[in-house]
């Protein structure tokens, strides 16, 4: 979320993550028409009722973000499609720098189409589109049978255009930026032989560590992740 409001440059989503307030839980009680105070209230006292009802917000929350539709949300999250529905009109009214960034990069992929020697499954000439992100990757989008609904008969992913460019961000260009920094201080350091890097896991970095050097261990990661906003102008500006 914090890179689609950077992305986006929307205020609204800018202003929330900044405040601090439980998002998951404010846009549930709007989504379930129960009072702010009296749904954090309730979430903190461990209701189950008030924890499912967050749950199902925050599930919706990054589905909308991963690009997936209301028929889709409805289907993963076991709710009625109307609720999904629900959710994606006050997301919209809330963030409409959201809307905006999303349909501008549905524009520019648009704009950029030319023909490619592919075929769709039914056999229709599959066009390619492009779109270039702030650090400079080239995201390339290829057309697919449009749905039933549609009146077009080849079409991109909406899917793929909300969802890449702000997934490639956060954990294909900033994840990879942050780890050789973790493995570069790391390697500076008395515990290279106790503190190692394991896996990546989305946006979170894995390692495995000797109980004795845990503390010393958090602290030199802290440090490189809290230098992160640094590290990301100083290498894309």
């Amino acid at each position: 979320m914090i890179v689609l409001a950077f992305l986006s440059g929307d205020r609204n989503l800018r202003e929330d993550i900044l405040s601090g307030i439980d998002l998951h839980c404010r846009n549930a009680a709007e989504l379930f028409g129960r009072a702010r105070t009296e749904f954090l209230a309730s979430y903190h006292a461990d209701d189950k009722v008030t924890i499912k009802q967050r749950k199902i917000a925050k599930g919706l929350s990054f589905q909308l973000q991963y690009g997936a539709g209301a028929k889709s949300m409805a289907k993963k999250l076991l709710i009625e499609e109307e609720v999904a529905k629900k959710f994606i009109t006050n997301y919209y009214l809330r963030y409409k720098g959201v809307k905006q960034y999303q349909e501008d990069v549905a524009n520019e992929v648009q704009r950029s189409r030319t023909p490619s020697s592919r075929r769709t499954v039914s056999g229709y000439p599959a066009g390619k589109g492009t779109y270039k992100s702030v650090t400079g990757r080239r995201y390339v989008f290829f057309e697919y049978d449009a749905p039933d609904w549609s009146k077009k008969k080849v079409s991109f992913s909406p899917t793929q255009m909300k969802n890449y460019p702000t997934q490639g961000f956060a954990t294909g260009d900033i994840v990879p930026l942050v780890l050789g920094h973790v493995f570069e201080a790391l390697a500076a350091s008395p515990l290279k032989d106790d503190a190692l890097l394991i896996n990546t896991v989305h946006d979170s970095i894995v390692l495995d560590v000797q109980g004795n050097v845990v503390r010393e261990t958090a602290e030199i990661v802290t440090n490189v992740m809290q230098s992160a906003p640094k590290l990301i102008k100083d290498t894309w500006g």
